[in-house]
């Protein structure tokens, strides 16, 4: 039979790590800051930011909303992107999308600084993320690869430490389906997981 897995588990124990983690760089002087960037008010980018805002707080760091009007010229917003990504202060960057149509966000998303893109959304992000880096940020864009923290991340092509479904260790294809159907914990590669 099949076993359902929760993801409530995982987030919870990667928070309370992250809690450690920001009392750690609290007592050597740092207090990290998320840096929100949003364009209008559209109402699902307020809700995300509500808990964006509410995450880090409760992680105890501290979070800082960049708002711009939905009319905002394109130079001006590269100027303030790269303003917000030169500010010492804040040590990451979120920034939401899709941008306005009369923006062309892909020259936009790489004017965020590689080491700052907590949202993968630079090429070098998402790099980072899909060939296992360590210096990658895996937040949001871990849920493409796996859920694991960065210390219990297999090196790119190992087979699975864990006993449940995950991607294929060489075509990159969910067992999803197979899992569900016969509860064999085996890649459709045929590698046990």
């Amino acid at each position: 039979m099949a076993e359902l897995l929760k993801g409530k588990p995982v987030a919870d124990a990667m928070k309370e790590q992250l809690i450690i983690k920001v009392e750690g760089l609290k007592s050597k002087g740092l207090a990290p800051k998320l840096g929100i960037i949003r364009v209008g008010a559209r109402p699902d980018d307020l809700f995300y930011e509500g808990g964006a805002k509410k995450t880090c707080a409760a992680l105890g760091m501290d979070s800082e909303v960049f708002e711009y009007p939905e009319n905002i010229e394109q130079a001006a917003f590269e100027e303030a992107i790269v303003k917000v990504g030169q500010m010492k202060g804040v040590h990451g960057i979120l920034m939401f999308s899709p941008l306005p149509k009369h923006m062309n966000e892909k020259k936009i998303r790489t004017l965020i600084p590689v080491e700052k893109d907590v949202d993968c959304l630079t090429v070098g992000g998402a790099a980072k993320i899909f060939t296992d880096d360590p210096t990658g940020f895996p937040f949001k864009g871990a849920r493409h690869s796996n859920h694991l923290p960065l210390q219990d991340r297999e090196p790119a092509g190992s087979l699975p430490k864990r006993g449940y479904p995950r991607r294929c260790c060489r075509k990159g294809q969910d067992d999803q389906r197979q899992f569900r159907k016969t509860g064999a914990n085996r890649n459709r590669c045929g590698h046990q997981s």
